[in-house]
């Protein structure tokens, strides 16, 4: 890491830790940590550590004003959040649907203020056979549901997401253990949120789904600062937790590595002071900080989901997983491009599907010119980022 890179993640922890910034320096790279705010999408945070620091260590004007517009901006979408999901979970309550609130929405409010952890939607967890219950309902709440897949629908109004789900794991793991299997019955690990029909997870199964959906993300394209993070203040928060149980749960999941490498990150990046003898080779933790630190919010940065995705495509060769990705990239399919906003002229209308590649490729040599084509050389020229992948992954033990 560099110095801006520590300073960041100094920033973060004082705040976390609910301490005033006592480091004062005159030589950060402001826009550096700027932009690594952006990327990990903790710009409210990193703003409050801002204002902690006398006036002549601060951001440059120019920058500071983008922060803190942003800030502002931020704080009107949250406040529209949390009327909407009040109102969601007062007819949830009306009409009797049990339902399990999870991550972002509950974690938020474990931090010192609740505006430190930004989202970018709502997840709860219903009952299979509830699923057309909760979609009429949603319906009838003025919601656009412009996703539906097997166990996830998506909804949206004005601007807020919310996702629906009916399991809480969607995809495996790893190929010896069945994680949809272990997670198949989390109502049996509920807490209730003070409604009749409104949960989350209880204390230890929900930092167990958190280290499993860390698990996930690092598979499939990586984890960002914000995930260890939520982690780091959850341990602030709950400072009893059974660890017998949980370990020997992570056990089964063959998740001990990767549970004591994320609280390693907690201690360092954190200042967690989690008591344990657990250590990290130097090396390994530069680079696995590195690219953490790299990735942004969800790992998707630096192109690491295109090369996760070669990497994951174990049945191939070399030369093939990248003609596979190079493919997906440039001619997504149906169910993959209707995900996004400005294809939405396409839901229902799947043979316009070649009309669309087309708008996208113009589009992206339009708005990004020649560097658009960064993409197709970074998984053209993938191999040594993939054997870090393999490397991190293993001693990760995923």
């Amino acid at each position: 890491m560099n110095e801006n890179q520590e300073y960041f993640l100094y920033l973060l922890s004082c705040k976390i830790n609910n301490r005033k910034v006592e480091i004062y320096k005159e030589d950060v790279d402001w826009q550096e940590i700027c932009n690594l705010a952006n990327m990990h999408n903790l710009i409210t945070i990193v703003f409050s550590a801002v204002n902690d620091l006398p006036s002549e260590f601060r951001p440059p004007l120019e920058i500071y004003n983008k922060l803190k517009k942003y800030v502002l901006l931020y704080a009107q979408k949250s406040a529209r959040v949390d009327k909407l999901l009040q109102e969601l979970i007062d007819t949830f309550e009306h009409k009797g649907l049990n339902h399990i609130i999870i991550k972002g929405y509950i974690l938020k409010n474990y931090y010192p203020s609740p505006e430190y952890r930004s989202m970018t939607d709502v997840d709860i967890l219903i009952k299979p056979q509830d699923r057309q219950k909760a979609h009429q309902i949603m319906m009838e709440s003025g919601y656009e549901n412009f996703i539906q897949e097997k166990t996830v629908w998506n909804y949206k109004k004005n601007k807020s997401h919310i996702e629906m789900h009916t399991q809480l794991i969607e995809k495996e793991i790893k190929q010896d253990i069945d994680y949809k299997k272990y997670f198949s019955n989390p109502w049996e690990h509920t807490q209730s949120l003070g409604r009749e029909h409104s949960y989350t997870l209880n204390r230890e199964y929900h930092l167990i789904y958190l280290l499993v959906h860390i698990a996930k993300h690092f598979y499939s394209c990586g984890c960002g600062v914000r995930m260890i993070m939520d982690i780091a203040v959850y341990l602030n928060k709950f400072d009893d937790l059974d660890w017998d149980y949980i370990w020997a749960e992570l056990d089964k999941l063959d998740l001990r590595l990767l549970g004591q490498n994320i609280l390693i990150l907690c201690n360092k990046w954190f200042d967690t002071k989690l008591n344990f003898e657990y250590t990290i080779d130097q090396k390994f933790y530069d680079k696995l900080s590195e690219t953490i630190l790299l990735g942004g919010t969800f790992g998707f940065y630096n192109s690491n989901f295109r090369i996760a995705q070669i990497r994951n495509e174990s049945k191939h060769n070399d030369s093939s997983k990248k003609a596979r990705v190079l493919k997906q990239m440039i001619f997504p399919s149906y169910d993959e491009i209707i995900k996004l906003d400005q294809y939405k002229f396409l839901r229902g209308r799947k043979y316009l599907l070649g009309f669309a590649w087309i708008y996208r490729g113009f589009y992206q040599l339009k708005s990004r010119g020649i560097g658009s084509l960064g993409y197709v050389n970074s998984v053209l020229n993938s191999d040594k980022k993939i054997d870090e992948q393999r490397e991190i992954m293993n001693k990760l033990g995923l």
